[in-house]
């Protein structure tokens, strides 16, 4: 399959993502690891919330989904 196979699955895809991101640096329940295993470094919190960043700017361009 080619990239564009999968266009009618990227809203979903990236819906998904926004969900599961910002759990990884602000978890709702204590047994979530991301931060543990990142030794909750600032650098990869920052990488993280620029993903998401650049997501939302992604999902918003291809709105109604």
């Amino acid at each position: 399959m080619v990239p564009v196979d999968y266009l009618e699955k990227l809203p979903n895809l990236l819906d998904r993502l926004l969900e599961i991101l910002p759990a990884m640096i602000d978890p709702a329940r204590e047994d979530w690891g991301f931060l543990d295993m990142c030794g909750a470094d600032p650098a990869t919190i920052a990488s993280v919330r620029d993903q998401i960043a650049t997501i939302e700017t992604r999902r918003a361009a291809i709105r109604p989904g």
